[in-house]
């Protein structure tokens, strides 16, 4: 159990630090490297997760995927147009042979489809069978 919480954390800090390089490395996702440390800190470092969702600008963003797997319409417009931008310019420079750029293509049409389709932060509480307020996703 030990050691599963400090590989845990050691991949948290990795994909933290990772993540860090990000906010000045055009290209390199922030905040997907960031959900990725705060799932990692979750089994590991809960203290480091709440200094993950404490950040000022990326902060909200990486809780509001984690605990609810929602994203805002800013976050997947940049995240789409990120990875779709990134894939492109590395493809480009690269140019590798066509079934790796088919390959490629696939699996980032999955992605960009995969995250369109994520649910956004609810707009308005709506009552669920039980009375109580749940929270109703929208686009």
């Amino acid at each position: 159990m030990f050691a599963k919480r400090r590989i845990y954390r050691a991949l948290g800090l990795f994909f933290f630090g990772l993540g860090g390089l990000g906010i000045a490395v055009p290209l390199l996702p922030t905040v997907p490297l960031w959900i990725l440390a705060a799932l990692f800190f979750a089994q590991s470092a809960p203290e480091l997760q709440q200094r993950i969702y404490d950040h000022p600008q990326f902060g909200n963003t990486v809780r509001q995927f984690v605990e609810h797997r929602v994203l805002s319409k800013k976050s997947k417009g940049f995240a789409m147009a990120g990875a779709s931008a990134g894939t492109g310019v590395s493809l480009w420079v690269m140019q590798p042979p066509a079934s790796v750029v088919w390959t490629v293509a696939t699996i980032m049409a999955g992605v960009v489809l995969w995250l369109g389709t994520r649910p956004g932060p609810a707009s308005r509480e709506q009552s669920d069978s039980t009375g109580k307020e749940t929270p109703t996703p929208h686009n």
